[in-house]
């Protein structure tokens, strides 16, 4: 960021910002910011996701639980667990029902079979619930971190769908890579497994945007989506008008040249 270009008042009003607590919030909740971290190496997840890629049970919080696969990830979503839809904050219940299926599978696929089966099942393998949300969100993140090789696109806003047509087209991608039968892809392989072989495929198809992002690219843009924070709140707190907002930008977040 470099600010010694700009009008003083602007400068001032950046300034201000440290101590403007709506900007302070939305800075420290912003999910593209937390997204660009998540880029970062972080040793601990890398193991996580080469034993997941392995066929290796995973350890969390000293826990060892089972990987989640493609048919269980699109059974939950089925079964609306606002672990996958974000619809809703997770209950006792939600937890009990994510953890049953990690651990059980799909087995017969019968829905109220599944929930009533699934009730209390956290206690009854004895983990209270704040670790075993622990053990959901970490389960979780291994399972996708493969997307993080993906460049970051603005979403839609459209509901995410995990149904028939979801599963079928990344087994078949996954099957032209490694041949692996459609079965064993939903119900045995791990999902971090399938999202890296669908990395695989779209390489092996030209994509070239797939990719490690390095430190270098990652600072770029967590700088980038910062500016863009300041420059939105002095616009609402009309330091600078609507028209101005794009050159500001552009000065902030270009060298300037002496």
């Amino acid at each position: 960021m470099y600010f010694s270009k700009l009008p003083k008042n602007v400068q001032e009003a950046i300034f201000n910002l440290t101590k403007d607590k709506e900007f302070q919030h939305r800075f420290a909740t912003d999910k593209e910011l937390d997204e660009l971290d998540s880029l970062k190496n972080n040793p601990a997840e890398e193991l996580k996701a080469l034993q997941s890629v392995l066929g290796l049970d995973l350890t969390f919080t000293d826990r060892k639980t089972k990987v989640l696969t493609p048919a269980k990830w699109a059974y939950l979503w089925i079964l609306n667990s606002p672990f996958v839809t974000s619809e809703k904050p997770p209950t006792e219940i939600d937890i009990d029902l994510f953890l049953y299926i990690l651990e059980k599978g799909v087995e017969n696929g019968d829905i109220v079979e599944s929930f009533n089966k699934s009730i209390g099942y956290t206690k009854t393998i004895n983990i209270d619930y704040e670790e075993a949300l622990k053990v959901i969100i970490n389960a979780i993140r291994i399972a996708f971190r493969p997307l993080n090789l993906f460049p970051k696109r603005q979403g839609n806003g459209s509901k995410l769908v995990f149904d028939a047509d979801w599963i079928t087209s990344l087994v078949a991608r996954v099957h032209a890579v490694t041949g692996e039968t459609p079965k064993y892809i939903m119900h045995e392989m791990s999902l971090t497994s399938a999202c890296y072989y669908f990395a695989q495929y779209a390489r092996m198809n030209g994509d070239d945007t797939i990719y490690k992002r390095s430190e270098e690219e990652i600072l770029i843009l967590q700088d980038r989506r910062a500016c863009e924070l300041i420059v939105d709140r002095l616009v609402e707190l009309k330091v600078i008008p609507e028209e101005d907002k794009k050159d500001i930008f552009n000065v902030i977040t270009t060298k300037p040249k002496d």
